[in-house]
């Protein structure tokens, strides 16, 4: 898997299924931060507070480990009432208090703190207070990836534990999808087309999401609004089938390495033996090598049959493989302690 983790803004500019995962997140935020002072927390390079900003927050700070990248968000994106500091995410959540701020957004960045447990701590402190939260981690047990920046690998159970110690939450499960989406006339403020409000889901199941998102703090109601983002027919991608198309195709290979040492890797010895015992019997030879040859085909036709569904698998395991946005996991020196001012 490639382990670049931050989604760069041209990448996000691109009409692929790895942006809409991650934009699709920032715009259910944007309509539940109207008006707030938002902190976002593991901000990468910036296009996600852009996006809150413009989505009508009344303040938004976006904090990353990394400054570079923080140098990098503040030249693109900075400007009055959005602005970007490097900082460690447990410093500056114990920083923060409900006169500072009005909601916490943190996507795809929980998975990566040294202090996880520190982190959730002062996330239930701050929404105690009042302060909301939308958050997010990846489902990355459940796809038993192999990436160096995750301290913590979430699946169903754990990311429920870790939510469940949350009153008032909404657990959210984000899948990947195609569809038939029906497009309108108008524009939204990004100048893309309006897409209308999601009409059915059929077929979703938590385990095999590809991100769980929790909503603290908003009620229950909030889940109309975190459906109604698209205009299309869905059934979203059958992670378990492909997982269990991933397995038996590893088996496959397994039976192919076998019938080929069966079959081919001890053919000359094989050969030579009823050649030497059976010269004078030309039918029996004749039959032996027909029913090589057809094993010999079975053989190459099991090949091309695993290529076909392995073909078929890295396609789709591209769409789950590609960049995700994660931020850096290891705590970077000393780093400046981040705070979103109050009210004045």
């Amino acid at each position: 898997m490639d382990a670049e983790e931050r989604l760069s803004p041209e990448e996000v500019a691109e009409p692929t299924i790895l942006s809409a995962h991650h934009l699709h997140r920032y715009r259910l935020a944007a309509r539940l931060c109207g008006g707030k002072r938002v902190v976002d927390l593991g901000c990468g390079t910036g296009y996600g507070a852009d996006l809150l900003a413009r989505g009508g927050a009344e303040e938004v700070l976006g904090v990353d480990i990394d400054p570079p990248t923080v140098a990098g968000a503040t030249r693109r994106y900075g400007r009055d009432g959005l602005r970007f500091a490097a900082g460690d995410a447990v410093e500056v959540l114990g920083g923060l208090g409900a006169e500072d701020v009005d909601v916490v957004v943190a996507f795809e960045s929980l998975e990566h703190l040294t202090d996880l447990d520190g982190a959730l701590a002062q996330l239930e402190r701050l929404a105690g207070h009042g302060v909301r939260l939308v958050l997010s981690v990846p489902n990355s047990a459940m796809w038993e990836e192999d990436n160096a920046f995750h301290v913590t690998d979430f699946d169903a159970r754990s990311a429920r534990a870790a939510f469940g110690r949350f009153d008032d939450v909404v657990v959210l499960h984000q899948h990947l999808a195609e569809g038939s989406v029906l497009l309108g006339d108008g524009e939204d403020r990004e100048g893309r087309p309006f897409s209308g409000e999601l009409r059915e889901v059929a077929n979703g199941e938590p385990e095999y999401a590809q991100s769980f998102v929790a909503l603290v703090g908003f009620g229950g109601g909030v889940v109309d609004g975190a459906l109604a983002h698209l205009n299309v027919v869905v059934t979203p991608h059958q992670n378990r089938f492909m997982l269990g198309l991933e397995r038996a195709n590893r088996q496959l290979r397994q039976a192919n390495s076998a019938l080929a040492t069966g079959y081919l890797g001890n053919g000359d010895a094989g050969a030579a033996t009823v050649l030497a015992k059976y010269a004078s019997a030309q039918p029996e030879l004749e039959r032996l090598r027909a029913e090589l040859a057809a094993k010999d085909a079975r053989i190459a036709e099991i090949v091309e049959i695993a290529q076909r569904n392995d073909d078929l698998f890295q396609l789709e395991r591209r769409h789950h493989d590609a960049r995700r946005y994660r931020i850096a996991d290891r705590v970077a020196g000393a780093l400046s302690k981040a705070r979103l001012p109050g009210r004045g």
